[in-house]
């Protein structure tokens, strides 16, 4: 974007951003009281800083590093909390999502070009 205007990210605590494939919508992470403590929710908001919409309602875990999947619906994120780290993937619209895996040691994940897969590093060899 050719522009010198900059805007903080929606709520205090705002991190770990990544812009879905058309451009047009940024999935974060932020504190869920809005003041810098708490739980970290999933977030996603309009490309233009409006419509902010937490997708996670999980107020004892930690979500981090969201992943657009590339048809641009869905968005995976690890989520931390009782009983170990999980990946989950959120439709974009809410909802409650689904575990991609349990137990998941590792910090790395990405989906195929087509998004019928999704790889990830599980901190160990089996």
């Amino acid at each position: 974007v050719a522009t010198d205007e900059t805007r903080p990210l929606g709520g205090a605590g705002a991190e770990l951003l990544g812009w879905s494939p058309d451009g047009e919508s940024i999935a974060f992470t932020r504190r869920a009281d809005l003041i810098g403590r708490g739980a970290r929710e999933l977030v996603l908001m309009n490309a233009d800083g409006t419509g902010a919409k937490a997708l996670t309602k999980d107020r004892e875990s930690e979500f981090t590093v969201p992943e657009w999947m590339p048809d641009g619906d869905y968005v995976m994120a690890r989520k931390t909390g009782q009983g170990g780290a999980q990946l989950r993937v959120y439709h974009k619209d809410g909802g409650s999502g689904m575990e991609l895996a349990k137990n998941l040691n590792g910090m790395g994940y990405t989906p195929s070009s087509d998004g019928r897969y999704v790889y990830f590093s599980s901190g160990g060899l089996a």
